[in-house]
């Protein structure tokens, strides 16, 4: 082990230091020479787990070595075109190659293979005006490179279900570089090849980085490539007959696909076949899809490989090293034949399969190893079951025997229709026998209460009411429901809690009757007066007007909203008192009138609220006179005083900043609220737009914290310097509300 991990090592040294030789030229070197174009690019595969071209990404057992010929025709291997996609000329037309192919497993994550070229025949036209002055001449036999190629392990595919590799390819130039038989140099090639069996196929990839000296012919340049190889092989039940397909290709590593004659793409089909153990005949084709150079129209290959690989000790076929028995022949039955070891039982029920009627599904003895099953799904087994297609009734009657019994006591009525069906009766008593217990006049066989008497109706049951609503239980569809008795349904003995079904309980409907929407409390929106406004929204719901106006012909000081009758002017007072100015009286009479034509708002609350000058005690009661003064007016309109209330918060709920002017103009105001409002500012779907000569009305913040926004239901009326403040200017007549 530790000597094989040294040859490992020393040669992965040998590998970087030629790396570092090839790698250290910086320029492109310039040659006028075309015969220093490499003009083949087959690279076999270096053992038998190879497919073609591609390296495997696992390794045989220790001690196997492979050895193979491949003898290759390819046809314009080397046809040079220059990047304007024109061809330059034929360099080679035709060439004969024999490739020798050699490796060795040391370890089982170690291998090294060797190979070298001889090229036997290679031609071109006698015109091939390709350089000023003509071609050199072209060796028709020669050597070419030598390749050593250490293959490392780095995934095992038994352990893990792929196998992956490294491999680091070494080319020494010992071809006739002049006459494109080899490299000019030496060359390197990282590579990583991985490799997954599925069943019959195997999948194998290979990526590598070719490192070689740079140099221009014309118009190629030979440089680093990266190499990219595709392939799959078929191989039946580990037979000696398998099928290869690969594609490959190369780009220039530092150009990648700006020159097109330097990404060359084949093709290659291919199959072999073991003539036993140790030796395989092979051979294919291949077929060059760019132009790409050194890239083959097309090539024959044919070979044959030789090599010693660890025995098969049980003869099944299957190598030792994949054999997981490697003395028990395995079965071939189709049932798990590639792990080398014989399944007796395949489905594993205990019963062997050659006396398996069904080997593949596991099943009982007493089934002859096949799966219990019951066609009828009746719980009878179909080899216990007397009518495997027929379920059985289920019903205590001979139900072993896995036939339907339809008339159990034989009295010509079918059970189904029988209420005494292990007793025979006449059809008269539903097949019961001529018995009448509670002397109701109905048979037991008929009779739902044979001990308790009761009305025929109810099937010989007492007619019971468990709600106690008045209606008898059978008649009662919701008998433990006490009905509501509204005059709705009543007769069906269930509770009717929303009788229109509008999703407002009668309970909280003014129109249980009638189906309506929760804004107007149940009852449906109406247009009394036709002018498109809907009633709960129309200031005047009895005379037409317009949508400007809020649905009356005259121009209106309050607008209803859902929480509340937003005013658009102010209610000015008397400077520190609680005397209403007669400025504000028509906005006033305008609320009262509002609160006429709408009856369904049940309670205002009027709020008066001040600025922050003055002490809190002043300012409390001050704002509840003025809110008071307010219920008092409204009052002497006619509105009940029911309907009415009057709260006074003093500085308790600022609007605006009471550092400013504005903000203590815009706190001292009165508002009417309607708790739990049921309008909306919606019609016909849409938002009602105020006029442009009103105000607009902002929400509310939370008591205590002022707001910025404006706020049309101001309250008019500076406080006096006797209350506290600072006197400020009261508003003439004609001027509107701040914003």
């Amino acid at each position: 082990m530790s000597g094989g991990r040294g040859l490992g090592g020393w040669i992965c040294i040998l590998g970087l230091t030629l790396v570092g030789s090839i790698a250290a030229p910086a320029g492109a070197q310039t040659a006028s020479d075309p015969g220093r174009i490499p003009a083949q690019r087959l690279r076999p595969a270096m053992d038998r787990e190879g497919i073609l071209v591609l390296e495997s990404g696992t390794l045989a057992a220790p001690g196997n070595w492979d050895a193979a010929l491949w003898l290759s025709y390819e046809r314009d291997p080397l046809v040079l075109y220059l990047d304007d996609g024109s061809r330059g000329g034929k360099l080679v037309q035709d060439r004969v190659d024999a490739d020798l192919v050699a490796s060795m497993v040391f370890l089982e994550w170690f291998e090294l293979g060797l190979a070298t070229r001889l090229t036997l025949y290679q031609g071109r036209p006698s015109e091939a005006p390709v350089a000023p002055g003509g071609l050199p001449p072209l060796a028709a036999f020669g050597v070419g490179d030598v390749r050593l190629s250490p293959k490392l392990r780095i995934v095992s595919e038994a352990r893990y279900g792929f196998g992956l590799a490294g491999i680091l390819h070494l080319t020494l130039p010992t071809g006739l570089s002049h006459s494109h038989l080899g490299d000019i140099g030496l060359t390197a090639t990282p590579e990583l090849a991985v490799t997954k069996s599925i069943e019959a196929f195997t999948l194998t990839a290979n990526l590598g980085y070719l490192l070689r000296g740079r140099y221009e012919v014309f118009d190629l340049l030979v440089d680093d490539e990266i190499h990219w190889r595709l392939g799959a092989r078929w191989r039946a039940d580990n037979g000696p007959l398998y099928l290869d397909v690969a594609l490959t290709g190369a780009l220039s590593a530092m150009e990648w696909f700006s020159r097109r004659n330097t990404t060359p793409v084949e093709m290659l089909l291919g199959g072999g076949y073991a003539l036993d153990a140790n030796v395989e005949l092979f051979g294919g084709l291949g077929m060059g899809l760019t132009r790409g150079y050194a890239n083959p129209a097309y090539r024959i290959f044919v070979g044959v490989r030789y090599g010693v690989r660890r025995s098969d000790r049980d003869g099944d076929g299957i190598e030792d090293r994949i054999d997981r028995c490697v003395d028990v022949p395995e079965d071939r039955d189709g049932f798990e034949d590639r792990d080398g070891c014989p399944d007796p039982d395949n489905d594993g029920d205990g019963v062997l399969d050659v006396k398996d009627r069904c080997p593949d599904l596991a099943g009982a003895p007493e089934n002859a190893g096949c799966p219990d099953v019951d066609t009828d799904g009746d719980g009878v087994l179909d080899r216990n079951d007397g009518c495997p297609k027929v379920a059985e009734d289920r019903d205590g009657f001979e139900d072993e025997d896995g036939c339907p019994d339809t008339d159990n006591d034989r009295d010509g009525l079918t059970d189904a229709k029988d209420a005494c069906p292990n007793e025979a009766g006449p059809a008269e008593t539903k097949g019961c026998p001529e018995t009448d217990s509670d002397g109701d006049g109905l048979y037991d066989g008929q009779d739902r209460c044979p001990e308790e008497a009761g009305p025929k109706e109810n099937e010989g049951c007492p007619d019971t009411d468990q709600d106690g609503d008045g209606i008898v239980d059978r008649l009662d569809a919701c008998p433990t429901k006490v009905e509501d008795l509204d005059g709705f349904e009543d007769e069906d003995g269930c509770p009717d809690a929303d009788n229109d079904g509008d999703g407002i309980t009668d309970a909280l409907d003014r129109c249980p009757m009638e189906e309506g929407i929760p804004e107007n409390r149940g009852c449906p929106d109406r247009d009394s007066d036709g002018d498109g406004i809907v009633d709960r929204l129309d200031n005047c719901p009895n005379e037409p007007g317009v949508k400007e106006n809020f649905g009356c012909k005259k121009k209106q000081l309050v607008v209803i909203r859902k929480d509340k009758l937003e005013i658009l002017e102010k209610v000015y007072f008397a400077s520190g008192k609680a005397k209403i100015r007669r400025r504000s009286y028509p906005l006033l009479d305008n609320v009262a009138r509002v609160l006429k034509e709408h009856p369904e708002i049940e309670k205002v609350i009027i709020e008066g609220h001040t600025d922050s000058r003055g002490s809190d005690a002043y300012n409390k009661r001050l704002s509840q006179r003025r809110a008071d003064a307010v219920r008092a007016y409204l009052i002497r309109k006619g509105i009940d005083p029911a309907r009415l209330e009057a709260i006074g918060y003093g500085e308790e709920r600022p609007v605006a900043s009471n550092e400013t002017k504005e903000g203590r103009e815009r706190n001292r105001r009165v508002e009417f609220r309607i708790p739990g409002g049921a309008t909306t500012e919606v019609i016909e779907g849409e938002t009602i737009e105020l006029p442009s000569d009103t105000v607009q009305s902002h929400p509310l913040p939370r008591p205590g914290t002022p707001a910025g926004g404006a706020q049309g239901t101001a309250q008019g009326g500076p406080k006096g310097e006797e209350e506290g403040g600072a006197k400020e200017r009261t508003p003439e007549a004609g001027e509107r509300a701040p914003e």
